[in-house]
């Protein structure tokens, strides 16, 4: 494979993909985990931040996706978990 700019090659960046993605959700969660537990997330700002979240995932093209359908399963119940707090 053909190196970008920086070095990296396509395969590179496909193997990084799934690691970079759960590192940014469990980032996001811990964040806003922290910040309800702290009173600092009212629940207008996790809703708004379950749909920006969730926006990407509900695009037609991916309506059939098994895998799409499965993350916004996850992410909906987490969010739903952050809630409660």
């Amino acid at each position: 494979m053909t190196p970008d700019e920086e070095g990296f090659t396509a395969e590179d960046l496909i193997d990084a993909q799934c690691p970079l993605d759960i590192s940014t959700m469990n980032g996001i969660v811990l964040l806003a985990t922290a910040m309800r537990t702290h009173g600092l997330l009212t629940n207008a700002q996790l809703e708004t931040l379950h749909a920006e979240m969730s926006n990407p995932l509900g695009t037609p093209d991916l309506a059939e996706n098994a895998v799409v359908q499965t993350a916004q399963s996850h992410l909906d119940r987490l969010f739903a978990a952050i809630a409660t707090l």
